[in-house]
């Protein structure tokens, strides 16, 4: 909890409003033991049975008698009326078939783009990415036959490529019984919503714990649906949403990610899941230290016309960029000395990440009911790792973040806004460009091609990238990049 809300409401109606049916523990930190708070010390709010607030009248959830603002509550009962969440799959795969192949819907509402789609793709942050992820390993990429689908093998696809920022390795809580696609878990708080569950990878692998055999691209390379992907993760997730095991194997070990041959896997390093403002309006909040205000805009703008030329011309992206176990970037996040986080006067560092957790739904749980509630746990048996800050050649990503582009604007072709779904953004800018490097000084200038030259973590589609991701910033409007002559 970031507040100290008077209520809190329900995902699902309460079967009963007999409070003992149901119980509330609360507890500091995700390891502790959860206290057992006293029927007396809750009630529904009404008699709709769809929140709750604490007793004596006025206390609030986050009071400093039960830890504050991040203490972690824990309300179970017997709900009601379970919603078919996994429907919005289908909804997706659908809207993308209708606006891409149909001239009408069936009651005759005629489609405003027939005949103009050639590419869909999709864009997203965080919690919809997890989505995405799900909405691939089900299947749901193949068109479904009927739904204005073409002969054209390649348009047996809903959705042509896909952006992930910010997914991890995990799914989303959806396709469930009494689903909660809304929620999601984080290292302090959640971590029992069935979210990170095998496979977390796209390769297909075994699963020596659970000693199942899966893989998220395993539905679409039967029906050879797979979408173009792009897996960008800032270094957030790989501590509070164990995003290493996107990107290892179930005992820890690298994946050959060159195998999945459709994916590309990108760190920006240093990036926050959310950036904060621009300074001097950052906070700390119930933070250490103050909010990372590095904005990810630029190169995911950049990624985007990268990954349209992907699908529309097949010319290649930028390489992978994330890092391993076998060159030392990627590490078990203690001791701090081998994971080589410096020692900085004031910052407290414990090493504390999200684990890779297997829990025990119930003998149902693979079919979408969860009988066992709150789950069981059985332990961490996948190992979760972090970034080693102190490499630089797999940061590309976060030097980037760390420079400004600048244009001159000669030559300046014209683009016209259009939705991405509606044709491609295939041009790109060929404007003359200089690279602005950012310091405290104020900065020096360098010619684009003496950057690009001495650039070592730099390859021809990294070139590519940086002169993709074009872009300008003034500094007296807050940081709103323009990109492409189109404010964001």
């Amino acid at each position: 909890m970031n507040a100290s809300p008077a209520t809190e409401s329900l995902s699902y109606r309460a079967a009963s409003a007999d409070k003992s049916q149901a119980s509330l523990t609360v507890r500091a930190n995700f390891g502790d033991t959860p206290i057992d708070l006293p029927s007396t010390a809750r009630d529904y709010t009404d008699s709709t049975l769809t929140a709750i607030k604490l007793n004596p009248p006025g206390t609030k959830f986050g009071d400093p008698s039960v830890f504050g603002p991040s203490g972690l509550y824990e309300f179970t009962y017997t709900a009601v009326n379970p919603k078919v969440g996994g429907l919005g799959f289908a909804a997706i795969r659908d809207l993308a078939t209708f606006l891409r192949n149909a001239k009408a819907d069936d009651k005759g509402t005629a489609n405003p783009l027939a005949g103009y789609v050639r590419f869909i793709y999709t864009f997203c942050s965080s919690q919809p990415c997890r989505t995405m992820h799900d909405f691939v390993l089900l299947g749901f990429n193949q068109a479904e036959p009927g739904k204005g689908h073409r002969e054209n093998r390649h348009h047996q696809m809903a959705i042509d490529g896909v952006l992930n920022w910010k997914a991890g390795g995990s799914g989303i809580f959806m396709n469930y019984r009494f689903s909660q696609p809304t929620s999601t878990h984080r290292q302090h708080i959640a971590r029992w919503y069935p979210e990170i569950r095998f496979p977390f990878a796209n390769q297909t692998l075994f699963d020596p714990v659970t000693h199942k055999t899966d893989g998220r691209l395993g539905a679409c390379l039967r029906s050879d649906t797979c979408p173009k992907i792009f897996e960008a993760n800032s270094a957030n997730e790989y501590w509070a949403k164990a995003g290493s095991l996107l990107t290892t194997d179930p005992t820890g070990r690298d994946l050959e990610l060159d195998r999945t041959s459709n994916v590309r896997y990108y760190l920006f390093a240093s990036q926050p899941h959310g950036a904060g403002p621009a300074a001097p309006n950052l906070t700390k909040g119930i933070c250490q230290q103050l909010e990372n205000p590095i904005r990810p805009d630029p190169v995911l703008r950049a990624l985007l016309f990268d990954l349209d030329e992907w699908v529309s011309t097949g010319r290649e992206p930028p390489r992978n960029r994330v890092p391993h176990r076998f060159d030392g970037t990627l590490v078990p996040p203690l001791p701090q000395s081998a994971e080589g986080f410096p020692k900085i006067p004031e910052v407290t560092y414990n090493g504390i990440l999200h684990t890779g957790d297997l829990w025990d739904f119930g003998p149902a749980s693979d079919g979408g009911i969860l009988t066992i509630l709150p789950p069981k746990s059985l332990g961490t048996p996948y190992p979760a790792l972090a970034t080693r800050p102190v490499a630089q050649h797999w940061s590309m990503v976060a030097t980037l973040m760390a420079r400004l582009f600048v244009c001159s604007g000669k030559g300046r072709s014209r683009r016209r806004s259009a939705p991405v779904i509606a044709g491609t953004l295939r041009q790109r800018r060929r404007d003359e460009c200089r690279l602005r490097s950012e310091s405290h000084s104020g900065g020096q200038e360098f010619g684009e091609r003496a950057v690009l030259a001495r650039a070592a973590w730099c390859d021809r589609g990294c070139r590519d990238l940086l002169r993709a991701g074009i872009v300008s910033y003034d500094t007296r409007q807050s940081l709103r990049p323009t990109v492409g002559g189109l404010k964001r």
